[in-house]
């Protein structure tokens, strides 16, 4: 056609409620430490559960459902 037809792709209120959203992403990558600190005791706690979670499902083979488990399936040489 030859005509140019300009499409604004974001309106102003758009612009206005990504603009937060923006300048937190700017934030948490200029000053990650400030975010960091605050959710550390959490994933100190989650990772401690998880690694406990871990540990006696699947580390620690003394627990006595692992052995019957085991013997069940026929595993050579456990539970003697």
């Amino acid at each position: 056609n030859g005509q140019v037809v300009h499409v604004s792709d974001l309106k102003f209120r758009e612009i206005m409620a990504l603009a937060p959203l923006a300048v937190l992403v700017v934030w948490i990558g200029l000053q990650p430490a400030f975010f960091l600190k605050r959710i550390e005791p959490s994933l100190t706690s989650l990772s401690v559960q998880m690694e406990e979670s871990v540990n006696e499902t699947w580390v620690v083979p003394e627990r006595q459902a692992s052995r019957r488990a085991m013997r069940q399936i026929g595993y050579a040489g456990y539970g003697h």
